[in-house]
């Protein structure tokens, strides 16, 4: 039987990386037997290590045994461009799903076991002051709750209590 766990939310600062589609080609081992390698680009690999170090300070242990079913709300932004003052959604060339998957891969093994335990994902892409990704995780049980609105007004508090900017 699975425990009920605390949603956790974290911000990751940098502009976040899509994990395109992978192509894997056949290659023969040192001592004869077939391997299968898979080439990933370096900004991929970067991306991912950033988003698992801040999340491995959020969850030091796995906290989402083989078993339990994890729900994931996800933020992405990406800083305005000077030429948009309007837009709040962007369609910015980066595919929502590819962006996510970034992010599954990179939460395996620290928040749970494997990505396949992921039943439900709520994303966006959004224009903001920084390129930064927000990241909910909670338990299948745990009614949604809108990040996006979650966020906005957590920023509203932070510059009232601060009088400055906030993310």
């Amino acid at each position: 039987m699975s425990q009920k766990h605390e949603p956790k939310t974290f911000m990751v600062k940098g502009l976040s990386v899509t994990q395109g589609s992978i192509t894997p080609f056949p290659y023969m081992k040192g001592d004869g037997s077939l391997g299968v390698a898979v080439p990933q680009s370096k900004k991929v690999t970067d991306w991912r290590k950033v988003v698992a170090k801040v999340a491995k300070q959020v969850y030091p242990t796995v906290e989402y045994g083989q078993y339990e079913q994890v729900s994931l709300d996800i933020l992405f932004c990406f800083e305005r461009p000077k030429s948009n003052k309007r837009k709040f959604f962007t369609v910015k060339k980066a595919d929502l799903d590819k962006l996510q998957r970034t992010i599954l891969d990179s939460l395996s093994g620290i928040v749970y076991e494997d990505d396949c335990q992921v039943t439900e994902i709520h994303a966006s892409k959004v224009y903001a002051d920084m390129n930064c990704v927000f990241i909910r995780v909670r338990d299948h049980t745990t009614p949604y709750s809108d990040l996006l609105r979650d966020i906005v007004r957590w920023n509203e508090v932070a510059i009232q209590f601060t009088g400055g900017e906030a993310c």
